[in-house]
C-alpha cells in the first residue's frame, strides 16, 4: 500500500502524541518477558491528516536535545489512518527498563521516512503507570505479583501519605465561580505541562481557572491563614489495594479499611457556580503568596437541615472527609 499523499522533504509534518502508555507484561512464570510500550501519534502536513504506510525509526534519550540514544528501534512500514498510527515498542529491541523505571524523564525522538520531526516528546512519569501492575520484586521473580493498586488524588498537599507512590503534583483547577458553563469535576493539573497544536487567543471555549482557598470566614484555624492561597494537589498510587472510597461526614475508615488521609470537606460556595464536593487534607498546604485571582474557589461544607430531621448531623457545622483504601 503506497501512501495516499506521498511524503517529501518539502512537506511540513507535525506529530501529535495522543496516548502513550508504558506497560509490563508476563506471559508465564517461567520465562520473562520484554518490556513493551504502545506508542500512539497523530502525523499531518499542510493539507491534513495524513493517510498510508510509511518508515519509521524511534530513540529514547535523557535530555529534550542532543545527547546519545539511550535505545532505538527501526520499522519498515507503519500504517497510518486519518492521520493515526499506533506501534508496539520494543518487540524487536529490548527498551531500557532500568532507564524508563529509574523515575527520570525520558524523551522520544521520532523520524519518519527521514524526517525527524522534532521536538522531542516528553516520557514522564504519568506513563509508567504500568509500573502498579507488577512490583520491582516481581521483574526478578515474576511469580510474585501483587494483588492491585488504586489511583487516587490528595487534594491540599503536595506530597502522598506514607507508603503511597507519587503518580505526579500540580495545582487544583476548575470553572470560574461566576460562569454557568464549563465542566463542574475539579482537577489535578500536572505542573509539567505540554503542548500540541494551539493558538494564545481566546476562542469562545470552554474555560479553566486555577483554584484557590476561600477560607477567611471559615472559623477554622487550620484553613483561614490559608486565604487566596493556590490550592495544591497530588496523585497518589496505592500498591496492594483493590479500591479507593472517599466518605463524607468523618475521619475514620471502616474496618478492613485503611486511611490513606482525613480532612475537610470542600467545594464551591453555595451562591456559584455548581462544583465538585472533594476531600482537602486536614492539613493543607497553600502555594505562593496570597492573591485574590479567584477563579475556582474552595470553602469548606456546611451541613444544612432545613427540617431539623438530619440528626445526627448538626446544622452549620463544617463537615469532615476521609479516603480509604481496601487491600
Amino acid at each position: 500500500m503506497s501512501p495516499s499523499r506521498r511524503w517529501t522533504p518539502a512537506k511540513q509534518i507535525a506529530i501529535a502524541a495522543l496516548v502513550l502508555l508504558f506497560s509490563i507484561g508476563i506471559r508465564s512464570t517461567q520465562a520473562a518477558v520484554p518490556p513493551l510500550m504502545n506508542y500512539q501519534g497523530h502525523l499531518s502536513d499542510s493539507n491534513g491528516p495524513l493517510d498510508g504506510t510509511f518508515p519509521m525509526d524511534f530513540a529514547l534519550f535523557t535530555a529534550p536535545t542532543g545527547g546519545s540514544p539511550l535505545w532505538t528501534e527501526s520499522y519498515a512500514s507503519i500504517t497510518v489512518t486519518a492521520g493515526v498510527f499506533t506501534v508496539l515498542l520494543g518487540e524487536a529491541t529490548p527498551l531500557p527498563l532500568g532507564s524508563i523505571l529509574s523515575g527520570e524523564t525520558l524523551w522520544i525522538e521520532t523520524v519518519v521516512n527521514g524526517n525527524t520531526l522534532l521536538p522531542r516528546r516528553p516520557i514522564v512519569s504519568v506513563a509508567y503507570a504500568g509500573r502498579a501492575a507488577i512490583a520491582d520484586s516481581a521483574l526478578a521473580a515474576p511469580s510474585q505479583v501483587p494483588g492491585g493498586a488504586v489511583v487516587y488524588t490528595r487534594w491540599g498537599r503536595t506530597s502522598c501519605p506514607a507508603g503511597a507512590t507519587l503518580v505526579y503534583s500540580g495545582l487544583a483547577g476548575g470553572s470560574h465561580y461566576s460562569l454557568t458553563g464549563g465542566g463542574a469535576n475539579v482537577l489535578c493539573m500536572t505542573s509539567a505541562p505540554t503542548w500540541d497544536s494551539f493558538s494564545d487567543v481566546a476562542n469562545g471555549s470552554a474555560l479553566l481557572y486555577g483554584a484557590e482557598y476561600e477560607t477567611s470566614g471559615s472559623g477554622l484555624a487550620p484553613l483561614a491563614v490559608l486565604q487566596d492561597r493556590n490550592v495544591p494537589c497530588s496523585v497518589c498510587l496505592r500498591e496492594q489495594a483493590q479500591v479507593s472510597l472517599l466518605i463524607p461526614g468523618t475521619q475514620t475508615c471502616p474496618a478492613g479499611w485503611n486511611v490513606e488521609y482525613a480532612g475537610y470537606l470542600m467545594s464551591q460556595q453555595y451562591a456559584q457556580t455548581r462544583g465538585e464536593f472533594i476531600c482537602v487534607d486536614r492539613q493543607p498546604e497553600g502555594v505562593g503568596n496570597p492573591s485574590n485571582g479567584n477563579g475556582y474557589l474552595f470553602y469548606p461544607t456546611e451541613f444544612q437541615c432545613p427540617d431539623g430531621s438530619c440528626f445526627p448531623y448538626i446544622v452549620n457545622r463544617e463537615l469532615t472527609c476521609v479516603v480509604c483504601t481496601r487491600p
